[in-house]
């Protein structure tokens, strides 16, 4: 049917107005103050509907060449960033970059802003050996399959599924998740392995060695203040098009901790700053 309907008045209308980028695949965003909270709201969880697609090229007509996760389970822009940087167009399709020579053989013309060079040429050579195994096919089309549901289709149910395990893995098993509970355990000298997801690691949370009544009180709230932090630093980079880094987060995950324990009578006497300021001497306890 949408072939058939390809050039109709009433397509071609319903494009301009709602539909953005060149694959014909995502919808405008409003930018106007009235009438578009709750599209909004739903178009900023784009970026995690995304993780639930994979992507089958064969024109390469729709697909985008480095900010699709088409060659691997990453943007290509991310793996490649040294060469992403010096791309002419940020938004090729792959149909672009790709050239037929007279024989049939598939090459490719990256169109870069100049000659590469050290790093570049590394990476570039990474990208072409992983672009050996493209199938090109002209008389196919590109397409995007749902990969969180048993059936490949699409559902509501499939989507929540998919966005608590992407989440549960944000807590505890992605990189600067990884990087803050390493730092966070390094300062009070525990050397613990984290458990598969955040049911198990909340349940085995038990600190060894430290009988210190303050100490155990500010280390009992390790997991939830790690992700409480991470929690809202997931939303801020969904939502708000924002992030940190990952000391700054750090600070954040000692602050709201800090906070939560300023009350008590082990800590009588010491100020979120001294707590914060003064980490390890307030909270780690040596042997």
């Amino acid at each position: 049917m949408q072939t058939l309907e390809e050039n109709t008045l009433w397509r071609k209308i319903i494009l301009e107005k709602y539909v953005a980028g060149q694959n014909q695949w995502e919808a405008k965003v409003s930018n106007k103050p009235y009438g578009v909270g709750v599209w909004r709201a739903i178009s900023n969880a784009l970026p995690i509907f995304k993780k639930g697609i994979s992507y089958k090229v064969a024109n390469g007509e729709k697909v985008l060449f480095w900010c699709d996760p088409w060659l691997e389970e990453e943007p290509t822009a991310e793996k490649f960033s040294a060469l992403f940087d010096l791309a002419k167009s940020k938004n090729y399709n792959i149909n672009k970059i790709l050239i037929l020579d007279d024989g049939g053989k598939l090459q490719w013309n990256f169109k870069f802003k100049r000659r590469l060079t050290g790093i570049e040429i590394d990476q570039v050579i990474q990208l072409i050996n992983k672009l050996e195994d493209f199938c090109y096919e002209e008389n196919d089309t590109d397409d995007r399959i749902w990969k969180w549901g048993d059936k490949k289709v699409f559902s509501v149910k499939s989507y929540y599924m998919g966005i608590s395990d992407w989440e549960e893995n944000a807590f505890h098993h992605c990189p600067i998740a990884t990087k803050i509970w390493n730092e966070m355990l390094l300062n009070i000298n525990l050397c613990w392995v984290t458990p598969k997801n955040c049911a198990d690691l909340i349940e085995a949370w038990k600190p060894i060695g430290m009988s210190n009544s303050k100490t155990k009180a500010i280390t009992s709230l390790f997991p939830a203040a790690i992700m409480w932090t991470i929690w809202k630093e997931r939303n801020n980079r969904v939502f708000e098009d924002k992030s940190e880094d990952v000391d700054k987060l750090i600070d954040q995950a000692k602050v709201t901790m800090a906070l939560w324990v300023e009350n008590l009578v082990q800590l009588k006497g010491l100020s979120i700053e001294n707590i914060v300021l003064n980490w390890k001497t307030v909270v780690f306890e040596p042997p």
